[in-house]
């Protein structure tokens, strides 16, 4: 459950009210939305193996989901309404990095093909205009944000049935592709295709939850959300994954958060 002050009981302390969850905004002709503070249990509250039964996969794909602990958000953020598209990306880098993968199409696809640190290349140009502070979410805000008060296996709920309704991803042997950004319903904040259509970059280094302080072979961050090649069991709101640095792919790229 949610923690934090709503709207009248920052009147009656006498705090000026802030933006409300959900709550649009456009910064330098992207549009994003306002996830507040709070408190909520981050990551799987069901085992690994429970997972496997009820979607599929191997238990040992999902244990770095726990153990499930409170995270307190202690100050708003706002997070873009979709993924970065193709367009708002060459706009400020004047690249195209999902054209070596043989990646054409439209302008309101999401931006694939980067790495992490294009990625952050990317939110510092945003920061230069002087609009804000830009920068990636970081993994506990993305989960917080996805789930946007929720507790369930996704953020409309239990139901994978449901997911063709909310996320752009492959249904039994049927792979989609991947969509320009807003197809599919939003989650309960207005915030599309945090699960599937394409991963997104988090900002932290990947490491387990009962051992942050964990050394990996390689620089890994954390990748979220799934993709359009994605079953039930990957577009939960809790699934991570780790990835290098420095690798790109197809179906991977990034969504930023501004600074309140």
């Amino acid at each position: 459950m949610l923690m934090g002050l709503g709207t009248a009981a920052q009147e009656e302390a006498g705090a000026t009210p802030g933006p409300q969850p959900g709550e649009e905004k456009t910064f330098l002709g992207i549009e994003f939305v306002w996830c507040p503070a709070g408190t909520y249990q981050q990551g799987s509250e069901i085992t690994p193996d429970k997972v496997a039964v009820l979607l599929g996969g191997r238990a040992e794909w999902f244990v770095d989901e726990h153990p499930q602990h409170q995270v307190t958000i202690t100050k708003g953020f706002w997070l873009s309404k979709y993924e970065i598209t193709r367009q708002q990306w060459t706009d400020r880098m004047q690249t195209q990095p999902w054209e070596r993968f043989g990646s054409g199409g439209e302008d309101a696809l999401p931006a694939t093909g980067i790495t992490w640190t294009q990625s952050q290349e990317f939110a510092q140009k945003l920061t230069i205009e002087g609009k804000g502070v830009f920068r990636l979410p970081t993994e506990a805000e993305w989960e917080y944000a996805c789930r946007a008060g929720t507790d369930s296996l996704f953020p409309f709920g239990d139901e994978a049935a449901l997911l063709s309704e909310y996320v752009n991803c492959r249904m039994g042997d049927v792979t989609a592709d991947v969509a320009p950004v807003g197809q599919k319903k939003p989650n309960a904040w207005g915030l599309f295709d945090l699960l599937g259509n394409v991963w997104e970059w988090c900002d932290d280094l990947y490491a387990p939850y009962d051992d942050p302080s964990a050394k990996v072979v390689e620089e890994y961050r954390v990748v979220r959300g799934g993709s359009v090649n994605s079953t039930a069991a990957f577009l939960r709101c809790a699934y991570r994954l780790g990835m290098q640095t420095g690798r790109s792919t197809p179906r991977l790229g990034v969504r930023v958060a501004r600074e309140p």
